[in-house]
């Protein structure tokens, strides 16, 4: 068993297995150096979930499925990106959105918005991850709530 402090939830800590680590082999998009991730949710906050690196406790995203934003995607994986996923017939593969509130915002209810231009794609079979840039995609959401 796995133990884990979360300095950017109050210093709440979460405990689990270590088969439930997911493996990043690229890291993501600045943080590359970042290669292990535990993705886990708030009791009863199952629509809202966390991606805490295990190499670098400061690193957290809060990700949202994009079917509960109404967002629907069509998105082709490259032999590489499969390969990376180690994506075989079979495999469970879920996408979701990194969504974040404005670092500039001065209150609290800041619309909150999600990165739709590069989708965390997760082989949950493999327990392997990858951010996916897309290219052909020209939009944003935002919307707001608490």
């Amino acid at each position: 068993m796995i133990k884990l402090k979360l300095p950017r939830l109050g210093d709440t800590s979460v405990e689990f297995e270590a088969d439930s680590v997911i493996n990043f082999p690229d890291g993501l998009p600045g943080f590359e150096t970042c290669h292990r991730f535990k993705l886990f949710h708030e009791e009863g906050k199952p629509s809202i979930n966390w991606l805490q690196s295990l190499d670098n406790p400061d690193v957290m995203f809060s990700l949202r499925d994009p079917a509960l934003l109404n967002i629907s995607y069509d998105v082709s994986l490259s032999d590489a990106d499969e390969k990376l996923l180690e994506s075989a017939p079979g495999d469970e593969l879920l996408m979701a959105l990194i969504v974040y509130k404005d670092g500039k915002a001065e209150n609290k209810t800041a619309a909150v918005q999600a990165h739709m231009l590069a989708p965390i794609i997760l082989n949950v079979s493999k327990r392997r991850g990858m951010q996916k840039i897309l290219k052909n995609i020209d939009a944003q959401v935002v919307f707001s709530g608490t």
